[in-house]
C-alpha cells in the first residue's frame, strides 16, 4: 500500500510539474499583465483636502478602464493598476522617500503629483520620467522646474485675474484687502496675480496681510484689513488655509462684503472645516475663481462623472477631481503613441505631441493640430462660483479665458442659484 501511495505521489508531483512548466512556456500575449500607474498625494496633513479626491477618482477611471476590458499597446493587452503613496503634506521628506519607492523600485512609467513639485527636481535629473501634475499651479510656474513636467490644469494667470475683473466690473468693488499665507507658495502666487490685474483694471489694494505659519487666530489681520475700508476681501491659499480666515471674518461680524479666493473648496469640505452649524451663513458671501466644475459643465460624460462620484464618495467633486480622473487616459494615450508601456522617454516624447484623448472629462481646449498640450501645460476655461444658501452648494457666476490679462469668452450667469 505505501509503495502504490508513493507512486501516486510522484504521478501527482510529475503531473504538477508538467503544468506549471506548460503554463510558464504560454506566449507573454496569453498571460495577464499589468501597467502601474504611481501617484504621490497628500492624503494627511495640511493639504489632505487635495488628495483623498484625487485618489479616489482616478481609482474611478482606472475601474473604468479594467471593467472595459483594459487597454491595447502595440498589439498586447494591459490592465491598469495604481499606487498611491501619502506624502503626509511633507513633500521634502515623506514626499522624496515616496519618490524613491515608486520610480526606483516599482519602476513606475509615470508619476502624478499634486503639490510642492520644486521638492523633485533634483531627483527628476537623476531619474527622468514623464510627471503629471494635477493641481500645482504655483507661481512662477511649476513648468520651470523640469521639461518633464505637464501640468493638466491652467496656471495660476489664467485665472487668478478673472476673479479680479469680475469684481471690478460686475460687483463694482474697487478697494481690496489682501489677507494671505506668508508660507504659502500658492497664495503669495496668487498674491502676485491679484496685484498685477488690480493695477490693471483699477482696483486698489488697500491693505496687503500676510499672516506666519501655524496662525490660528487671524483676528489681528483681520482687523489691520478692515482699517483700510475695503469693500470687497480676497483670500490666498488652500481650502484648509481660507475657509478658517473666512469662518473667522464672519465671526468678527464683518458680513457684508463679498469674499474672494481660488480654492476650489466644495460644500462638503465647507461644511468639514467651517462647522456644519455656521458653513452656510460663512459662504454666503464667497466667490471661487478656479478651474470649471463637473457640478457646473454641460458635458453628459462630466455630468456623469459628478452623479457617479457623489454617489460613491459622498462628497462633491470638484475641478482637480476631472483632472484627477483624466490621468489615467492620458497614460494610456502616451503610451499607445509610444508603442511601450516601459520606455519613459518614450512616453515623455509621445505626450508633447498626443491629441486630447476622447474618453477625458475635464473639458480641455487643445493646442493647434488638436494636441493636448500647449507646450507642457493643458488649459481649460475658468470658472468663477458663488454660493447659494438655499441649496447649501454653489453655482457659476462667470466663464472665462485669459489671454494675458485680457479676458475673453466671457459669460456673466445672472442668477445661478435660481436658474
Amino acid at each position: 500500500m505505501q509503495a502504490r501511495t508513493t507512486a501516486k505521489t510522484i504521478a501527482g508531483a510529475a503531473l504538477g510539474l508538467a503544468m506549471t512548466a506548460l503554463l510558464a512556456s504560454r506566449p507573454a500575449a496569453a498571460q495577464d499583465k499589468t501597467v502601474t500607474m504611481g501617484a504621490i498625494l497628500p492624503l494627511s496633513g495640511l493639504f489632505s483636502t487635495l488628495g483623498p479626491p484625487e485618489r479616489d477618482a482616478m481609482q474611478m477611471a482606472v475601474e473604468k478602464i479594467n471593467a472595459g476590458g483594459g487597454f491595447a499597446v502595440d498589439g498586447q493587452k494591459y490592465k491598469l493598476a495604481l499606487k498611491v503613496l501619502d506624502d503626509e503634506s511633507t513633500a521634502a521628506t515623506v514626499g522624496i522617500a515616496a519618490f524613491r519607492q515608486l520610480v526606483q523600485v516599482d519602476n513606475v512609467p509615470v508619476l502624478v503629483l499634486a503639490d510642492n513639485t520644486r521638492n523633485y527636481a533634483s531627483l527628476l535629473q537623476r531619474f527622468p520620467l514623464p510627471l503629471l501634475n494635477i493641481l500645482d499651479s504655483t507661481y512662477p510656474s511649476i513648468l520651470d522646474v523640469d521639461k518633464h513636467v505637464f501640468l493638466l490644469r491652467s496656471d495660476t494667470p489664467a485665472y487668478v485675474p478673472g476673479a479680479v475683473w469680475y469684481l471690478a466690473n460686475v460687483l463694482h468693488k474697487k478697494r481690496i484687502a489682501w489677507i494671505g499665507s506668508a508660507a504659502d507658495p500658492y497664495s503669495t502666487g496668487i498674491e502676485t496675480w491679484v496685484k498685477k490685474a488690480a493695477a490693471e483694471y483699477g482696483v486698489e489694494i488697500v491693505a496687503d496681510v500676510n499672516y506666519p505659519p501655524g496662525t490660528t487666530n487671524f483676528s489681528p489681520f483681520i482687523q489691520t484689513a478692515m482699517a483700510a475700508k475695503p469693500d470687497a476681501i480676497y483670500l490666498g491659499g488652500v481650502t484648509q488655509e481660507v475657509l478658517p480666515v473666512a469662518k473667522q471674518l464672519f465671526q468678527a461680524g464683518i458680513r457684508d462684503l463679498p469674499v474672494f479666493h481660488n480654492s476650489g473648496a466644495t460644500p462638503t469640505q465647507a461644511k468639514q472645516i467651517i462647522g456644519e452649524d455656521l458653513y452656510n451663513d460663512v459662504m454666503a458671501t464667497n466667490y471661487d475663481f478656479a478651474g470649471t466644475l463637473p457640478e457646473t459643465s454641460d458635458n453628459p460624460a462630466t455630468k456623469t462623472f459628478y452623479k457617479d462620484f457623489l454617489a460613491r464618495y459622498k462628497e462633491y467633486p470638484d475641478d482637480l477631481t476631472m483632472w484627477a480622473y483624466d490621468a489615467p487616459y492620458v497614460l494610456i494615450g502616451a503610451m499607445q503613441k509610444a508603442g511601450s508601456v516601459t520606455d519613459r522617454e518614450k512616453i515623455y516624447q509621445a505626450m508633447l505631441t498626443q491629441t486630447v484623448p476622447p474618453e477625458t472629462i475635464s473639458g480641455w481646449m487643445p493646442a493647434d493640430g488638436g494636441k493636448l498640450f500647449h507646450g507642457r501645460d493643458a488649459q481649460t476655461l475658468s470658472e468663477g462660483v458663488r454660493w447659494c444658501t438655499a441649496t447649501k452648494t454653489i453655482a457659476p457666476a462667470f466663464l472665462y479665458f485669459m489671454d494675458g490679462l485680457k479676458v475673453t469668452d466671457q459669460k456673466i450667469v445672472e442668477n445661478g442659484c435660481g436658474g
